[in-house]
């Protein structure tokens, strides 16, 4: 090894150990959704999605602009270009209990959010009598604190509003299904008999696309549905407290795994590196 192989070397060990140090304990904090469906992909990323180091991309953006703008929440404009500099930091911090949209996004979340509440059904099961918008539950479940925070708790029903670029129902399921939204109701109404001694009977899902016309499509969770989702959280929550007991947060696997390929006559399609499977 040459010397500034060395130098590198002891660099990038500098910095995972930085990394490792900066991430919180699991133990000392409620235990939300997200922590639990990451447990879905390995320990190691449930251990990580505790640092909520999750980026503010534009989907991100848009998705919380619309929530604001329909569930009353605090947003306001960014009247600038781009995100940087010291009139951005300026701004971020005077509102930084705020969220902050340029004047695009602005545009598209209200856009997004005027579609819903022109949406029969979806106006109903979202601004309808006797509903709460995105109240903080804590909760304890199997010992362990929990925090869940529906979008839309009524005593009869949960409801989650969820942006997507496609609201057609069977192609919508398949995604929510990929993304375990159901599990999440599942959750969030374990939370709310929780808080209230009283289960929800329904849940549903209000799916509004992105991008114009904003169609809007209302889908409502089956009992299979729900109660498969419930499964899956438990499964989540019982090897989260597993990891935690253990202090071992392995990856997806910690022996070699094999490599092989299928046979000749099997048609085979090669993605681009980056490009979704």
């Amino acid at each position: 090894m040459t010397l500034e192989t060395d130098r590198l070397s002891a660099e990038l060990l500098d910095e995972l150990a930085s990394n490792e140090r900066r991430l919180p304990d699991p133990a000392s904090m409620p235990i939300r959704f997200h922590n639990l469906h990451a447990m879905a992909q390995s320990a190691l990323h449930c251990l990580y999605s505790f640092a909520d180091s999750r980026t503010q991309s534009l989907p991100i953006r848009i998705g919380a602009g619309t929530h604001a703008m329909t569930f009353g929440q605090p947003v306001t404009m960014w009247p600038g270009k781009v995100r940087n500099g010291k009139v951005w930091d300026a701004f971020k911090s005077e509102h930084f209990d705020k969220v902050i949209l340029n004047r695009k996004e602005w545009a598209q979340a209200e856009a997004i959010s005027n579609a819903l509440r022109s949406h029969r059904e979806a106006s109903m099961l979202l601004f309808g009598d006797g509903v709460v918008h995105e109240q903080t539950i804590e909760w304890e479940q199997l010992g362990r604190s929990r925090r869940s925070t529906p979008d839309v708790r009524h005593k009869h029903y949960i409801a989650e509003l969820k942006s997507t670029r496609c609201a057609q129902p069977d192609r919508f399921v398949r995604d929510a299904t990929f993304r375990a939204y159901n599990a999440q109701l599942a959750d969030q109404m374990n939370a709310a008999e929780y808080l209230t001694g009283h289960r929800p009977e329904k849940a549903y899902i209000v799916a509004v696309e992105s991008v114009p016309p904003h169609a809007v499509t209302v889908l409502e969770l089956t009992e299979r549905a729900i109660e498969r989702g419930d499964r899956l959280c438990r499964l989540w929550l019982e090897q989260l407290l597993s990891c935690e007991r253990s202090g071992s947060w392995p990856g997806y696997c910690e022996s070699i795994s094999s490599f092989d390929i299928p046979d000749d006559d099997v048609e085979l399609v090669f993605a681009a590196d980056g490009d979704e499977p």
